[in-house]
Formats: C-alpha cells, sequence, structure tokens
C-alpha cells in the first residue's frame, strides 16, 4: 500500500493547551536565500467517532477556512491551494480498529494511525504517529506525519517564479486532540 504520508523525524509545532487543534509546517526560501518555516494552525476542529459493529473509526473535519499562518495573504493561497471551493473541509476518516488496538494506542503498544485524508474531492491514504499523553481529564492524543505537497498532488507554491518566495515540496501534518473531546 502506497501511503501519501508516512510518521518520521518531525520538528516541533506549538499547538494551544486544550484545544483539538492541527497543523500545517512548510519550509521555503524568501528571495532566493532566507530560509523560513511558516506554520498554519487551526483550532476549528470537528471529531467524532464513528461506530461500526466490533470497530471503531475517527472522523476529523477540518474547515480549510479555519488555518491562521498569521499572513492573511498566505491563508487566502491556503483557501486556494487546498481546493476549497471543491471541498470545504479536510477530512481524516482512519480506518476501523477494534477495541483491543484502541487500548493498543492507549498503553503506546502501537505508534501509528492509518486512514484516508480527503483533500479537494480526492483520497489520500496516510499513516500518521499517535502517543496519548496525561491521564485523567488533562491527557491528550497527538501526532504528526511527514510528507509531501506532490503526494497529495499539490503543486509547491512559488511567488514569482520563486525568486520571491519558493515552498519545498516538503510538509508536516500535526494534531493534538484532548482526549475529552473524543467523548463528545
Amino acid at each position: 500500500m502506497m501511503f501519501a504520508g508516512t510518521a518520521a523525524s518531525a520538528s516541533t509545532v506549538s499547538l494551544p493547551d486544550g484545544k483539538a487543534c492541527v497543523a500545517w509546517k512548510t519550509k521555503k526560501t524568501m528571495f532566493l536565500v532566507k530560509k523560513v518555516e511558516p506554520v498554519g494552525v487551526n483550532c476549528v476542529v470537528k471529531i467524532a467517532i464513528l461506530d461500526e459493529g466490533a470497530a471503531r473509526r475517527v472522523r476529523v473535519l477540518v474547515p480549510i477556512a479555519g488555518f491562521d499562518s498569521g499572513e492573511p495573504a498566505r491563508d487566502k493561497s491556503v483557501l486556494d491551494i487546498l481546493k476549497s471551493k471543491v471541498q470545504p473541509e479536510l477530512e481524516f476518516l482512519s480506518r476501523p480498529y477494534a477495541a483491543a488496538e484502541w487500548e493498543a494506542f492507549r498503553t503506546g503498544k502501537a505508534d501509528a494511525v492509518e486512514g484516508v485524508l480527503k483533500i479537494g474531492g480526492e483520497e489520500f491514504p496516510v499513516k500518521a504517529t499517535v502517543a496519548f499523553k496525561g491521564d485523567g481529564p488533562a491527557s491528550e492524543v497527538a501526532g504528526y506525519l511527514i510528507t509531501t505537497f506532490t503526494a497529495f498532488r499539490i503543486q509547491p507554491p512559488t511567488v514569482a517564479g520563486g525568486a520571491v518566495a519558493k515552498v519545498e515540496d516538503y510538509l508536516e501534518l500535526h494534531y493534538r486532540v484532548p482526549l475529552a473531546a473524543l467523548t463528545q
């Protein structure tokens, strides 16, 4: 099976405490010499647990308009890049997992979640790290995947043919969800 992204080593992205949030991070070169790593955070995330007999899936909906990178012009470009007119929300749907598999995630015996990420009406298989942190009401699940724009059939953006800005074909996707958000 070919995955659009797999777990690898990612840099840290700061996501707000106590909220279900996702983020993208990439690398770009400005004016041919300056390296920067823009990040867009979105905490307008909807999560549902779907029962399917003996198994459960997680469904995550992420409104594309909810990403905030601190630069409104870039956030407007993200709407076009992610084809928000075709599909206004990104959708992740995990594969079905049995109760014992969910317990393996919780206890750290399993470290990757598989599913499909739907962008612009197209589905892409993905595999992201998963780690449970904390105990009780403050516990959360977090993870990431390292991938590329082209794995999602997206060309890395450029400005002025790359002379002003050129984004590398590199993309990190991060998430952090309080467990309380999974039970709602």
